[in-house]
């Protein structure tokens, strides 16, 4: 699989500003780990242009790791169903690895835990028996693929929105 910032894949075009108009409360980086590719752009692109967001989109939790050792993430979007582990069995393994690398982005460590956002097409009491992660990041709920890519935007922005610490990096 293939690490990518979607943003990359149009090529030079610049970013358009964020329109003043409507404030997103998306946040600036955002990392989504989805193994279903045309999906992942989707994801990716809806989220781009919402929030101005930059997003970076892993298919496994390999490239997580990468990624994340290469820059700190404002939000973490995760498919509950990756190859080999779940969502949070990948920022497990990511967090594993940030520990050890002494080139990791500094603002990991010490800054308030990651918000972490499970989207899924699977049966939610399935994330029930691990809803709690440790160390830099915190789980803020579940939003169900099953639905419009609109109502999927609306679901993480309220998450987001109302997560329990300053959303600023």
């Amino acid at each position: 699989m293939r690490l990518s910032n979607h943003a990359e894949k149009r090529g030079s075009q610049k970013r358009a500003p964020r329109n003043v108009s409507k404030k997103s409360s998306l946040p600036e980086r955002i990392l989504l780990i989805e193994d279903d590719e045309n999906f992942a752009q989707m994801l990716a692109c809806a989220l781009e242009q919402r929030g101005g967001s930059d997003v970076m989109v892993a298919a496994e939790a390999f490239e997580a790791s990468n990624l994340m050792s290469q820059q700190a993430f404002d939000l973490v979007v995760t498919d509950w169903r990756l190859p080999a582990i779940n969502g949070f069995g990948a920022l497990r393994k990511a967090e594993q690895c940030l520990s050890l690398d002494p080139m990791a982005p500094q603002e990991w460590f010490g800054r308030h835990k990651v918000p972490v956002i499970v989207i899924t097409a699977c049966d939610l009491s399935e994330i029930e028996g691990e809803r709690r992660l440790k160390g830099c990041f915190q789980f803020l709920g579940v939003v169900s693929k099953e639905q419009a890519m609109t109502g999927i935007l609306q679901q993480i922005e309220i998450l987001f929105e109302n997560a329990p610490f300053s959303s600023t990096g």
